[in-house]
C-alpha cells in the first residue's frame, strides 16, 4: 500500500468520526436546552427525536465519508501500482559483468563503426538460433522481437542485418507440417523451413531472404541472451558455435551490413525446437 493511499484512508476515517461526534454532541446539547425551556405538548413530542436524528445524520455522514475515502484510496493504490510497473519496464535488467566486458570489448574493436551507446545492454529471453545453409539466423522473442542474420561466409557478397518484428507470426509458421512446407516449393526433403517470424519475413520478401537457404539445425537457448542497440548497429549474444557445442559467439552487426564475431565460452544450454507436424 502506498503512503499517500494510507493517509487518504486515515484522514477520511477521522473526518467521518468527527462528523458523527459533533452531530451527536450538538444534537444532545440542543435536546438538553429544549428540556430546560418552556414546555408544550407539541414541543415535548418532538424533543426526544433531536438526538436520534442527529445520530442518524452523523452516521450517514460517516458512511459517505468512508465510501469516498475508500474510492480515493483505491484510485491512489492503482496509480501507485501502475507507476511501479511502468518504472520496472523502464529500468534496464541486471546484466552480468562478463557480458558487459565481452560486449564492450567487441564494441571497442569496431573502431566506432557501431556508433554511440544510446541504450543499456538488454536481456532477452526465448531466443531461437538456426543454422541455415548460408547464414546464422537469430530470433530474440522477448521483450522486443528482433531478428538478426549473419552470413556464414564473409566474402559471399551478402550483408548482415537486424530488424524489429512487432507483429507475432501465425501459428502455422511454427510447424513442419505438409501445408507449411508447401509454402516453400523449392524446400529439399531433408531441410527444415524457416521458423516463426523468420518464416513470416521470408514469405513477405522472398528475394531478400532466399539466399539464406533452408534450415540445417536449430535450437532454443535455455538461458538469457543479450542485445545492445547502438546508434549504428547491434551487438547480440551469447549464441552457440554449433548446436552440439557449448562454446559461444557474440556478433556485432552494423547498419551498413558489416558483421564481426567474438568467440567466447559457456554458451547457455539449448533444447529442441517444438515444431508440430
Amino acid at each position: 500500500m502506498g503512503d499517500s493511499a494510507t493517509i487518504i484512508l486515515v484522514v477520511s476515517s477521522l473526518a467521518g468520526n468527527l462528523f458523527c461526534g459533533f452531530s451527536a454532541y450538538f444534537g444532545w446539547a440542543s435536546y438538553r436546552k429544549s428540556q430546560s425551556g418552556p414546555k408544550g405538548r407539541e414541543g415535548n413530542a418532538m424533543k426526544p427525536l433531536f438526538p436520534i436524528m442527529a445520530l442518524i445524520l452523523g452516521g450517514l455522514l460517516l458512511i459517505a465519508t468512508l465510501i469516498i475515502g475508500f474510492k480515493m484510496w483505491s484510485h491512489a493504490e492503482s496509480k501507485s501500482t501502475e507507476i511501479s510497473q511502468s518504472t520496472s519496464d523502464i529500468l534496464p535488467p541486471p546484466t552480468s559483468p562478463t557480458i558487459k566486458h565481452d560486449f564492450n570489448a567487441l564494441y571497442d574493436a569496431q573502431s566506432g563503426e557501431l556508433g554511440n551507446k544510446i541504450k543499456p545492454i538488454s536481456e532477452g529471453s526465448i531466443a531461437y538460433q538456426a543454422w541455415h545453409e548460408h547464414a546464422i539466423v537469430i530470433w530474440i522473442k522477448h521483450p522486443r522481437s528482433i531478428i538478426c542474420v549473419v552470413p556464414k561466409d564473409a566474402d559471399s557478397g551478402h550483408t548482415s542485418f537486424c530488424e524489429y518484428d512487432p507483429i507475432p507470426a501465425e501459428p502455422i509458421y511454427n510447424t513442419d507440417s505438409e501445408k507449411f512446407r508447401a509454402m516453400f516449393p523449392d524446400l529439399p526433403e531433408k531441410k527444415l523451413p524457416p521458423f516463426g517470424s523468420i518464416a513470416k519475413h521470408w514469405l513477405r520478401d522472398r528475394e531478400k531472404w532466399r539466399w539464406v537457404g533452408y534450415v540445417d539445425q536449430e535450437c532454443i537457448l535455455a538461458g538469457p541472451s543479450y542485445y545492445w542497440e547502438l546508434s549504428n548497429g547491434w551487438i547480440i549474444g551469447v549464441f552457440r558455435l554449433g548446436r552440439e557445442s557449448s562454446d559461444g559467439e557474440i556478433f556485432s552487426i552494423t547498419n551498413g551490413g558489416k558483421s564481426s564475431v567474438q568467440r567466447t565460452v559457456n554458451a547457455s544450454d539449448s533444447f529442441p525446437v517444438p515444431r508440430a507436424k
